[in-house]
C-alpha cells in the first residue's frame, strides 16, 4: 500500500516539553490529519474523552503514565498505543503485559525513523486491507481509506461490502444479500436500492456493478 494511511488519522502525543517534542510535533503535523499534543496524562485523558484519537504515542515515564494506560484500556482495547522509552525494567514490562501495547520504541529514535515505525504499526494494527480502485477497505477498522480521506461505513454498508468482497468478481444474488445483510428481517427493494446507492457514493466510480433483477458484483 503506497498511501500513507496516517494522513487521515488522529494522533494523541503525550511527551514532556523540549527540543525533541517540538521536532516530533513538527514532523507529525505533516503526517497526521489531527495532532493533539499534551505534557500530562490528566490533560491527555480529557483530550481522549472529547476527541477521536486513532493512535496514542506517549512517554512511559511521564508522571502517572501507567495509570493513564490502565484507564484507556478499561474503555477500549483500541486504539493502538505506542510507548517511547529509554529502557524498561522487568517489573515495568510485567505491569504492561495485559494492557495491549502495540510497540516499544527507544526515545532517541530520529523523527523520520519513528514515523516509518509508526506507519508499519498502523498498518499492522489496522488489520488486513483490500484494494478497491484507488481506495483500500480496512477489515480491522471497518473503514474505507484513501490518500485524502477516511470514510466510515454504516453497519449494513459494511455487511454488504464484505459480502461483495468475499465473492469479488462474481454475482451476488438478491436472495444472498437479504440473507447475509438483513439476516432475520425482510429486505424491501427500496431498502436495497437505498443501501446500494449510499455505498456506491463512497466507493470509487465504476466498482459496483448491477445485473438487473439478479444482483450486484464488485469489480475484480
Amino acid at each position: 500500500m503506497d498511501a500513507h494511511v496516517e494522513k487521515v488519522l488522529s494522533l494523541l502525543f503525550i511527551y514532556k516539553k523540549g527540543k525533541q517534542s517540538l521536532e516530533l510535533c513538527n514532523s507529525f503535523n505533516f503526517c497526521f490529519k489531527h495532532l493533539y499534543y499534551c505534557t500530562s496524562t490528566q490533560e491527555a485523558l480529557e483530550i481522549y474523552k472529547s476527541q477521536h484519537c486513532d493512535l496514542i504515542l506517549m512517554d512511559f515515564f511521564i508522571p502517572n503514565g501507567l495509570d493513564f494506560i490502565k484507564k484507556i484500556r478499561k474503555k477500549s482495547q483500541r486504539p493502538p498505543l505506542i510507548l517511547l522509552n529509554k529502557q524498561l525494567k522487568k517489573q515495568e514490562l510485567e505491569a504492561l503485559l495485559t494492557l495491549h501495547i502495540s510497540a516499544y520504541i527507544h526515545a532517541s529514535t530520529k523523527p523520520t525513523a519513528l514515523i516509518q515505525k509508526i506507519h508499519q504499526i498502523v498498518r499492522n494494527a489496522s488489520g488486513e486491507m483490500e484494494e478497491i480502485g484507488e481506495m483500500f477497505y480496512c477489515y480491522g477498522t471497518k473503514t474505507l481509506l484513501s490518500k485524502e480521506t477516511k470514510v466510515n461505513l454504516s453497519h449494513h454498508e459494511n455487511l454488504l461490502l464484505e459480502l461483495l468482497l468475499s465473492r469479488r468478481g462474481y454475482l451476488v444474488y438478491y436472495a444472498e444479500i437479504e440473507y447475509e445483510v438483513w439476516q432475520n428481517n425482510e429486505m424491501s427493494t427500496n431498502a436495497l436500492k437505498t443501501l446500494v446507492k449510499k455505498l456506491r457514493k463512497k466507493l470509487p466510480p465504476g466498482q459496483l456493478e448491477n445485473l438487473a433483477s439478479e444482483g450486484y458484483r464488485l469489480k475484480q
